[in-house]
Formats: structure tokens, sequence, C-alpha cells
């Protein structure tokens, strides 16, 4: 890590009290379809989505940047990114966000669209996810030995090298960990090129104009789904 970069951003292992913070990332870089987008359920709904990763996160780091005022006594600033892992065979990092989604879930579905755009997420966009896993095998431990969660960069930040320095941080992670491969999801909303720039390779699509069935989903995001495998230099 440069000198700049270690000045103006610290990095630390993630913790349950980043849940506020991920949530509004989330929210920010990813909002809600339609009418729930800057909303207070489309605010529930971004929660709901970081619970979900955080659920299977066994570990991960937070990096944050200094703010103008430094950094408080625990390194802590402003949110600059995040990078959540699951190891196959370790422990949950948080256990407890599996009991929070659940209670969550009537809060979201008290507003009729709130109950739709979780319908379409956890009976369609989900769903999907996991038919292209199983259609690859990405989750067979033979092939992959973790999956990456949730790799979010604030846009603030961009150009600072936080996503690299999380990145370098997480292949030393998944080495120590006996990895030799993983893989991610990820999609026409995200920037998928930087995984390309990094050697990844894509095992599996899925494009939004080859199922027109999508469309009869009012919350559901319009966007190509892809799998990408990584390697995990020794």
């Amino acid at each position: 890590m440069s000198e700049s970069i270690q000045e103006e951003v610290s990095f630390r292992t993630v913790g349950w009290d980043d849940l506020d913070m991920i949530t509004a990332a989330f929210d920010r870089v990813w909002p809600q379809v339609g009418e729930l987008d800057g909303t207070p359920t489309g605010a529930l709904l971004a929660r709901y989505n970081a619970l979900h990763y955080m659920s299977l996160t066994t570990t991960g780091k937070i990096a944050l940047v200094n703010n103008g005022a430094g950094f408080n006594e625990d390194g802590d600033g402003e949110f600059a990114g995040v990078c959540l892992v699951r190891v196959f065979g370790q422990p949950q990092l948080f256990p407890q966000a599996e009991a929070a989604m659940e209670e969550m879930r009537p809060l979201i579905a008290a507003n009729p669209r709130g109950r739709l755009a979780l319908d379409s997420l956890e009976g369609v966009f989900w769903r999907n996810e996991r038919y292209l896993e199983e259609n690859n095998d990405s989750n067979n431990p033979d092939n992959n030995q973790a999956e990456l969660e949730l790799f979010m960069v604030s846009p603030d930040v961009r150009g600072m090298g936080v996503g690299g320095t999380l990145w370098r941080d997480m292949m030393d992670t998944l080495r120590a960990a006996g990895a030799h491969a993983f893989y991610l999801h990820t999609g026409s909303d995200c920037d998928y090129s930087f995984y390309e720039y990094k050697g990844l390779e894509r095992t599996a699509e899925r494009f939004h104009a080859d199922h027109p069935e999508d469309n009869d989903e009012p919350y559901l995001p319009p966007v190509d789904m892809f799998i990408y495998r990584g390697v995990v230099a020794d």
C-alpha cells in the first residue's frame, strides 16, 4: 500500500457495527427499481441485501476514508469499500444475521411494493443465481473453495487504490486458508471489467434479453447475470 493511501484510507476486519455503513453504501451503489428508489422501504431492502451477504460471510475487510476530520481512535472514518468472503467449511462471522433477516421480512412486506420486491429478490433473482451455480458446479468444493460474496467500493474513492488493496488482502486470506480457486456473482449493473482485468474467467452467464419473463417482475433489475472464477496463485 502506498504512503498516500495509508494516510487517506484505513483497513480493518469488518464488524457487525458496520452494517449501517454497508447498507447505506449498498442503497447508493445499487438503488431499488422504480418507485422504491429513495424510500424507507427501499432502504430496508438494501439492509436486507447487506444482511444476506453478511450471513454468508466467514471473513472480510472494510475500508474507511479520512473525511477531513481525521480518523477516530479506532481508525474509523467514512465508508470507502468492503470485501466479504465465504471460505467453505469456516464458521459464519455473523451468525446473528439470519435472525436479523427474518425480523426484517415483515417490515418490508408491510408495504405492498416492498412485498413484491422481496418476492422478486428471493423468488427470482436469488433463484437465478442458484441455477447458474448448480449448472456449472461453482459451489462444488472440488472446483472452488470460496465465494466472494460482496465487493463494493464507494464511487467517492475510485482511483485511490481501495479496490486493489481489498483485492490483494482477499487473495492473501484465501491463500492462507488453503483455497485454490473461488467464484463470484456479478452482473451488468456492476463494473465486472475489474474482474476480467484481474484475470478471472467468466464461467456462466444469463442474459436478460433471453428471458422476457423477467419483464413480468416490476421490481426485478433488468440485468445480465454472470459468474466469474479466479485462481489463487501460490
